[in-house]
């Protein structure tokens, strides 16, 4: 490295190189005038990921379960939605909007709620209650489990996302 970083300005977009010392310092901008702090740009490469390749796998993966649904139903209605939400957050982050990183946390949202939802469903698909067996115990369980997977889903995947995309809220106008 050349002991330079480079950034721009979040006013008049202006490139601007600085040395690596002045990290953390404010200095005028050339164009504009406006103050900025500096600071060293943050890695995109999940951000790019996520864009490129997360979203539309979402997209793709929704519109092939919607190919499967025989008749417009509740479900067929939701992955509509799923999908529309999917494009359009997908459309935001790639135009950079700040509307695209908003509506990223309704999907990130749905997504950690419906997840331990599909791991319940792979994991009791076909099963029944047995003959007299208590149908509020088995709810009551199903909730604690349900809980238990959305909890540990949203420390491994929410947190992480969460983290991620809050320190990158200024590449979005």
């Amino acid at each position: 490295m050349n002991g330079y970083f480079k950034t721009s300005c979040p006013i008049c977009a202006q490139g601007i190189e600085y040395p690596k010392e002045g990290v953390g310092t404010d200095i005028q901008c050339p164009s504009c005038q406006s103050w900025i702090v500096l600071r060293r740009d943050l890695p995109t490469r999940w951000l790019k990921f996520w864009m490129y390749f997360r979203l539309p796998v979402a997209f793709l993966t929704s519109l092939a379960a919607l190919g499967d649904v025989r008749a417009m139903s509740f479900s067929s209605f939701f992955l509509i939605a799923y999908c529309g939400l999917v494009a359009s957050v997908m459309s935001g982050l790639i135009k950079r909007k700040l509307w695209g990183w908003k509506w990223n946390w309704v999907f990130l949202s749905i997504e950690t709620l419906l997840f331990p939802l599909y791991i319940l469903s792979v994991l009791f698909a076909g099963q029944s209650l047995k003959p007299g067996a208590s149908q509020s115990g088995a709810a009551i369980a199903l909730l604690k489990l349900y809980g238990s997977l959305l909890l540990v889903y949203g420390s491994i995947w929410l947190l992480p996302n969460a983290v991620y995309f809050l320190k990158r809220k200024h590449l979005f106008k």
